[in-house]
Parts: structure tokens; C-alpha cells; sequence
């Protein structure tokens, strides 16, 4: 059991991190709208013209997945690069918020692409939110409605879409990296500003002497370096079999923060506090997507509950018992 959990973790943490595709066909989970734009390698605005049926390639052995599709007109693109009319998929299988039926020529919708079969059709997201439309300057999403249907509901205007979808802000793993850097630089600048007012001459010193730094370690000392180089192990765990930058960045900060801490460079003081925001966050924001596939039938409480409780804790405690550790190391000359 204690496997499986681990095994659900280091998956759960991957997804996190590197945000992949969402799963096909399975509805296991209806996808968000910032899920769509992360996933999408496309993103237009574009304008319904009708449909067009699609003919079948002669004598190849395809099999024509999509008979007809919407004929979109496109006005902006906000995400990678599209011709001046595409097809967009119909309905197919899968959950979707909008349906063919929803797409009226003349309305404008932004269309998330994640894909282009061999038809030449672009695919919308399966299992989740799979566009969003234009009235009056708002963008809407097609929510389910009580009894039945669905309602439009109010996302944000497109002026701001049009900002925020190039630079990935409406993707989640954006949002993860650009909370963490804001993190990251508030912790530096605040510790760096309290540290310059209160530190005096003979703490700078010893903070540019490797030796002396290296002397004054203690156990607690020990701790905060041995529990960043943990974090970072763990970071560099989630990143092995992948391309993705991000685990591997967060483990090589880790890094860098441990034997910040033993050498006492002022910068690492800051680092160390903004990781360990970074960390607390992930730990919640993992307990939570979690606990969402958790089931209690018939009021029993499921035992995997109790497991995940455990290493939240292990996981917040140890983390905010580290940053006050680096805080002694810190505060006095020695620790």
C-alpha cells in the first residue's frame, strides 16, 4: 500500500509540474478552460461560417473520423499560427462543452486547438471545457445548468484573454511559475531589505569566510541543509524520464539553497524562504486535486485519506521547521 501511495504521489506531483494531456476519452475529470490553453497547441479567435462536410480519402484504408466539421473564419490568433479559415471538429464521443449545435455562423468563439488530424480538422479537448464565446467584448463558458442544459457564464474580457493567453497565464502550470517567481523575488527583496537594516559588520564577515561558515554548523544547521538537499532530490526525481525544465530547475534551487545555507551566503536566506512558500503551496494544491478523486462510500472514510494526511504533514512541518531553522542560522553568529 505504502508503494502505491508513493507511486500515486510522484505521479500526482508529475501532472502538477509538468501538466500533461489531458486524458482522452475517459472523463475521469472534466477539464478547465486554463487546462485547454495549456494543452492547446493553437488558440484563435475566429468567427462561424457553417459546415462542410468532409470527403473520404480514396482508397487508402482511413477511417473518416470526422464526416462534416465548423467552418471557422479566423480573426486573431492568440497562441501559435493558423491559416485564414480552419475546420474545427464536431462532436465526438467525448464530453465537451460546447456542442456542434452550439456553433451559429456569425457567432465568434475562441477555439483551443490541440491537435490537427490527417483530415485537416482541428480538434478540440475531449473531457473538459472546450471553447469559450465572444458577446459584447466578454468571453463566456458554456457551464451545466440545474435541471439539465447548459448557461453561459462570464470568464473575463478578451482584452485581458489577449494578454494573458501568449504569455501562458491562463494555464495553470503558468500560473505555478509565475506565483513561484513572485514568491521567489518577494522573500529576496523582503529578507534582503530587514538583513541589511539589522546585520552588522563582523555577520558580514563571517558570511564570506567559507571556513568559518562551514565551523559553525550545528544540527539544526544540519537539518535545514540536509532537508533542502532532500527536496531537491525529490524534484530531481519527478524530472527523470522527462524533457521538462521545471522539476529539474526546482531541484538545482534546492541545491543551490542547501549549500547556500552552509556557507552562509546572504542570498540564500531569501531562497530558502521562498521555496519553502513554493513547496507549502504544492503540498496544499496536491492534497486538494487528490482528495477530489477520493470516495467515501456509505460515510467510510477511505484509507488512502489517512496516508495522504501523513505526508502532508511530514511535508508542511518539516518544511516550516526548516525555514525557522534557517532563520537561527541567520539571526545569530552562531547556530
Amino acid at each position: 500500500m505504502i508503494a502505491a501511495m508513493r507511486r500515486s504521489w510522484l505521479a500526482a506531483g508529475f501532472l502538477l509540474l509538468v501538466a500533461g494531456q489531458s486524458l482522452a476519452c475517459t472523463c475521469a475529470g472534466i477539464g478547465s478552460i486554463g487546462d485547454a490553453f495549456g494543452n492547446a497547441e493553437r488558440v484563435v479567435l475566429g468567427r462561424i461560417e457553417g459546415m462542410r462536410e468532409i470527403p473520404t480519402s480514396g482508397g487508402d484504408g482511413m477511417v473518416v473520423i470526422y464526416p462534416e466539421a465548423v467552418v471557422v473564419k479566423v480573426l486573431k490568433v492568440l497562441k501559435g499560427s493558423a491559416p485564414d479559415e480552419i475546420l474545427v471538429s464536431g462532436d465526438f464521443m467525448c464530453y465537451r462543452s460546447f456542442n456542434v449545435e452550439d456553433f451559429k455562423p456569425g457567432d465568434v468563439f475562441v477555439f483551443p486547438i490541440v491537435e490537427t488530424n490527417f483530415q485537416g480538422v482541428n480538434v478540440l479537448p475531449s473531457c473538459g471545457h472546450s471553447a469559450l464565446k465572444l458577446s459584447d467584448g466578454q468571453l463566456y463558458t458554456h457551464e451545466p445548468a440545474e435541471g439539465g442544459g447548459h448557461r453561459l457564464q462570464s470568464y473575463m474580457s478578451l482584452a485581458l484573454a489577449q494578454w494573458l493567453v501568449p504569455l501562458g497565464l491562463l494555464d495553470p502550470r503558468g500560473q505555478v511559475i509565475f506565483g513561484s517567481g513572485v514568491a521567489l523575488l518577494a522573500c529576496l527583496v523582503i529578507t534582503w531589505s530587514v538583513r541589511r537594516r539589522t546585520a552588522g559588520a563582523a555577520s558580514a564577515a563571517q558570511a564570506t569566510d567559507p571556513t568559518k561558515s562551514l565551523r559553525s554548523v550545528g544540527w539544526i544547521s544540519g537539518f535545514a541543509i540536509g532537508w533542502m538537499l532532500l527536496c531537491a532530490g525529490v524534484c530531481v526525481l519527478f524530472g527523470l524520464g522527462t524533457s521538462d525544465w521545471l522539476p529539474w530547475t526546482l531541484g538545482a534551487m534546492f541545491a543551490l539553497a542547501a549549500a547556500g545555507i552552509a556557507l552562509r551566503w546572504p542570498v540564500a536566506e531569501g531562497l530558502s524562504y521562498g521555496l519553502a512558500l513554493i513547496w507549502i503551496g504544492i503540498c496544499v494544491v496536491l492534497t486538494i486535486e487528490a482528495l477530489r478523486w477520493l470516495y467515501f462510500p456509505d460515510g467510510e472514510i477511505d484509507e488512502r485519506f489517512y496516508y495522504l494526511m501523513a505526508i502532508d504533514v511530514v511535508c508542511v512541518g518539516g518544511m516550516l521547521w526548516c525555514a525557522d531553522a534557517v532563520r537561527r542560522r541567520y539571526s545569530t553568529a552562531t547556530p
